[in-house]
């Protein structure tokens, strides 16, 4: 099933950007570019596809739309031979193709040097569509030729209410106070991340399912209570809990993580030390060989010996 945004309408939060793109719609008036940044689903592409869809209207078809993720074709070859290929081709019905760059932050810069002279000798021709997790390693010539729209993270009452209606639809049959309760708590847990709320939504027969979360979660407070405690078995017992609950490795760390942030302003060396081991020991989580459970262990066993040592 396909849950993607499909009108200005479907798309969560992102109101300055919803607001303009509107007026271009009423007004059949579009930029030459435009370029979407923020941090991972927070919708970027999926507003792409929806202006595409508006642009192209009954000629919403793969002739006249090309939508590739830059990140895996970075280099100059890419933008001399295929994006130039692409742009030069007449859109079929519509006024312009639309070119969507996904990830575009991830072309060299002598990538974007070329596109930029792409994008200017074809804007008759085509609407481009950039998109970028760090707005940063855009070079400043292609912004200053596109409309730029900063993409944040989803609030949870926005995210909560698309939630609902990716589950109900526009019917109230269904509806209630626990459902809403799951969506809103799915919007928190995720940290505004509505590709991975969605992800988890679907998939959801009951909102018990998604209240156990919570539950779990509640885990990672105890955790680092333990820690400040020196509870290393407790601390331990209660990472666990996190992993056989469902949680990844990564979101237990995460979640730890956001709870130890709280006693930063103790100012203790306990803090520091399971701060500093945190950092240095996440980093490689990714590559760990035996298990999340066996990085667990060697992670507490490390905080034990430092602060011990500190001591």
């Amino acid at each position: 099933m396909n849950f993607e945004p499909m009108t200005l309408d479907d798309l969560a939060g992102q109101k300055h950007f919803v607001s303009d793109a509107r007026s271009w719609e009423d007004k059949e008036e579009w930029p030459n570019a435009i370029l979407l940044y923020g941090p991972p689903g927070t919708g970027k592409t999926s507003a792409a596809k929806v202006i595409a869809r508006s642009v192209l209207a009954d000629f919403y078809d793969p002739i006249n739309y090309v939508i590739t993720n830059a990140s895996d074709d970075r280099g100059i070859d890419f933008v001399r031979n295929d994006l130039k290929q692409w742009s030069s081709v007449k859109a079929v019905g519509a006024a312009r193709r639309v070119i969507v760059l996904d990830e575009a932050d991830g072309l060299t810069p002598a990538a974007q040097d070329a596109a930029r002279q792409i994008i200017e000798l074809n804007a008759d021709n085509c609407l481009f569509i950039l998109t970028a997790n760090d707005v940063s390693k855009i070079r400043p010539a292609i912004k200053s030729r596109c409309a730029c729209y900063e993409f944040k993270p989803i609030t949870p009452k926005e995210g909560a209410d698309r939630l609902m209606d990716i589950k109900f639809g526009q019917t109230m049959s269904g509806r209630n106070v626990n459902w809403k309760d799951a969506a809103m708590y799915l919007m928190h847990h995720t940290g505004g991340d509505m590709r991975q709320a969605v992800h988890k939504w679907v998939y959801t027969e009951s909102h018990d399912d998604i209240m156990k979360l919570k539950a779990e979660e509640e885990s990672a407070s105890a955790a680092a209570l333990a820690a400040m405690g020196s509870q290393w078995l407790d601390m331990r017992s209660s990472l666990y809990k996190m992993l056989d609950g469902g949680h990844t490795l990564n979101q237990a760390m995460r979640s730890f993580h956001n709870n130890l942030t709280s006693f930063v302003e103790m100012d203790s060396d306990t803090t520091f030390t399971v701060m500093a081991v945190l950092g240095e020991m996440v980093p490689h989580m990714y590559e760990w060989p035996i298990g999340s459970h066996s990085f667990i262990d060697c992670l507490v066993a490390r905080l034990k010996k430092e602060v011990e040592n500190n001591d």
